[in-house]
């Protein structure tokens, strides 16, 4: 109860925190205490890229389809496994996470000469992919309006990633 309550109140902080002062809340939550709850988030990040990747895929058949005139006579053919595309949609953010942290586990001790753990490098990712989860939920929604601002928002969303990791 009481844990699962403060992982709440944490995360709402996250997510404040990651618009406001994304560097003060990723080193105050990039901690070896949170490792738990990086992997979730990390975890749940997945899941949901995986749901994005499988109505990018859905909508641009679609897209196509209608570019060329066939409309739903020919996407109606193309079979779009939504386990499928989940799956590797979750498998490439996964290991996009895990090749992320490595590098920066490998790279911050000679590179940076600071004295980083493996739990903390993990904190650190899923500190910072609680910006990526946000966006990508508002990714999901824009790829029904229109994929190419979808496209735009993943690319700018991935660029502040990647900012936030260097910072942290």
């Amino acid at each position: 109860g009481n844990v699962s309550a403060k992982g709440l109140v944490d995360l709402l902080e996250i997510v404040k925190g990651i618009f406001t002062k994304p560097v003060t809340t990723i080193k105050e939550y990039s901690t070896k205490e949170n490792f738990g709850f990086a992997c979730i988030a990390l975890l749940v990040n997945a899941i949901i890229s995986g749901l994005f990747m499988y109505c990018y895929v859905k909508e641009g058949t679609n897209a196509v389809g209608s570019i060329f005139g066939y409309g739903s006579l020919v996407t109606a053919n193309i079979n779009v496994s939504f386990v499928e595309i989940l799956l590797q949609g979750m498998l490439f953010m996964l290991v996009g996470f895990v090749v992320s942290a490595g590098m920066i586990y490998l790279l911050a001790g000679p590179l940076f000469k600071s004295n980083m753990d493996f739990k903390k490098v993990i904190s650190l990712t899923g500190v910072c992919s609680i910006f990526t989860l946000i966006t990508t939920l508002i990714a999901i929604i824009f790829v029904f309006i229109s994929i190419k601002l979808a496209t735009i928002l993943l690319l700018v969303a991935g660029a502040f990633y990647f900012t936030y990791l260097y910072h942290g």
